[in-house]
């Protein structure tokens, strides 16, 4: 199939169309007047009628310009980027609103917490103090009990010496 088209469509070509066609219908009208007239010598009426404007109409359709499919096809790919960017912008705008919605809970979440500490911080220094001197109180008495210890430890082993050497003496003789 034919690219070229009997009506171009170019506005430069549209224009010369015209300017053809009515080229053509003056020749016509020449004709007719010189006919009525009775002048039939009027070469170039026949030139313009039968030769120059119907080869300019042949001329003009195969040198018409044609639409470039390529520059057609360049726009399209260029606004499907444009669509594909506009999409991948909203997503963008979508993804940012919720990583907001994040950060504001993020931010509400910290100063809760904050202001948790801020309440229960004389509360767990005190509470500090009073372990502190638990655990003195437990390492004195500690301290206390391991001296008994060592002390029963040492008796009980001099006393177990002496059990073993009269036992020793009484089996001896």
């Amino acid at each position: 199939m034919s690219k070229h088209k009997l009506y171009p469509t170019r506005s430069g070509d549209r224009r010369m169309f015209w300017f053809l066609v009515s080229l053509t219908l003056f020749g016509w009208f020449i004709r007719v007047v010189s006919y009525k007239s009775g002048e039939l010598t009027e070469w170039y009426s026949w030139l313009v009628l039968l030769f120059a404007a119907p080869m300019m109409l042949v001329l003009l359709y195969v040198i018409q310009d044609l639409p470039n499919e390529g520059a057609e096809d360049a726009y399209i790919r260029v606004i499907a980027n444009i669509s594909a960017m506009g999409k991948q912008l909203s997503e963008l705008a979508e993804f940012l609103k919720k990583e907001q919605m994040k950060v504001a809970e993020s931010e509400a979440t910290l100063k809760r917490l904050q202001d948790e500490q801020t309440q229960l911080e004389p509360v767990v220094a005190t509470q500090r103090q009073t372990v502190n001197a638990i655990l003195a109180a437990n390492a004195r008495t500690m301290a206390a009990k391991a001296w008994k210890e060592r002390v029963l430890t040492f008796m009980s082993g001099v006393v177990a010496s002496l059990l073993a050497t009269m036992l020793f003496e009484s089996l001896r003789r």
